[in-house]
């Protein structure tokens, strides 16, 4: 029997979202997760950071209980990356960059920390610790500059497995 194009491409289209179980599928509902008016880009960011986290919770656990685990988990990080561009002075220019994306987070209830910034020249991307449970609510950062991208969402000790997140976000000396 000969296949056609258009079925060999709906062949290939598989995602992550169909190596997930099923049952795990049901229960992932995005926009419990994250606003759906989130701009695409972003929304297919976090999307992905989820997807990736109850993947490899659902390895080692019951997907019942990694979904709870998930939804339990309040140590978070967000990066968001930008081109310097136009600029003659790349290290102030990042500066002045730094400062406007910190200031508009700081809006957020999330108690957003600068945590780690990596400058190469003609790009900056920044990794932001904050407090979010999902269980409570869908991820909403306030509005910020443009010229930023929500790159990856993950959980703290997924990125630093050897920091204790507690002891560097701790309520008593947020700004």
């Amino acid at each position: 029997m000969p296949r056609t194009l258009k079925g060999v491409q709906e062949g290939l289209k598989a995602s992550l979202d169909d190596l997930i179980e099923p049952d795990l599928l049901q229960r992932l509902h995005y926009h419990n997760y994250i606003l759906p008016t989130a701009p695409p880009k972003t929304f297919q960011a976090l999307a992905e950071g989820i997807r990736n986290y109850l993947t490899e919770l659902t390895e080692r656990l019951e997907y019942n209980r990694a979904v709870q685990e998930m939804e339990n988990t309040t140590g978070w990080v967000i990066t968001f990356g930008t081109t310097v561009t136009g600029s003659s002075n790349y290290p102030k220019a990042c500066d002045r960059l730094i400062e406007e994306l910190t200031s508009a987070l700081k809006e957020s209830s999330y108690g957003c920390r600068l945590y780690e910034e990596d400058k190469n020249g003609e790009g900056l991307s920044l990794r932001y610790a904050f407090v979010w449970s999902p269980a409570a609510n869908a991820l909403e950062f306030p509005p910020y500059p443009e010229c930023w991208q929500q790159l990856e969402l993950a959980p703290f000790r997924s990125i630093y497995p050897d920091s204790n997140f507690e002891n560097i976000h701790r309520d008593d000396d947020l700004d």
